[in-house]
């Protein structure tokens, strides 16, 4: 996973990452998708006739994470929508990431590097934090 999605990866980790790449039918499908969808990836539907499904979040791959799962029960949509958004920008840092040309040796290098996972996964965690300390 670190080499077709070195920021996806770095963002959520290497299964959850490869969950949703498989959900979507590929990195590229994945880059082209909505935070919405992606948030909805891997959600089990149940037929409840007659029960509220009121206080019940869809669980989806990203319920996954360990932060959603250390979060407080009004904390937790925003942990996943925050996930859903940064997501789909790392998906779309690893699909399109243009490769850099050596003019010396007229090779193609690709840089496999996860900063910009790191640096999203940092601010989130970044910004949960604040929203926690507000309350």
């Amino acid at each position: 996973m670190k080499l077709f999605a070195p920021n996806l990866t770095a963002l959520l980790g290497a299964d959850i990452a490869g969950k949703l790449i498989t959900c979507a039918g590929g990195i590229t499908e994945l880059a082209k998708c909505p935070s919405g969808n992606i948030l909805n990836m891997g959600t089990h539907h149940v037929n409840i006739e007659g029960f509220s499904t009121r206080n019940k979040l869809n669980n989806g791959y990203l319920s996954e994470l360990e932060e959603y799962k250390t979060a407080n029960d009004n904390m937790k949509i925003k942990v996943l929508r925050r996930y859903a958004n940064k997501a789909a920008l790392a998906a779309k840092a690893d699909a399109f990431s243009i490769p850099k040309i050596n003019n010396e040796n007229e090779e193609v290098l690709i840089e496999n590097n996860n900063d910009y996972g790191k640096d999203l996964k940092e601010k989130i965690v970044e910004k949960l934090s604040k929203i926690e300390n507000t309350k």
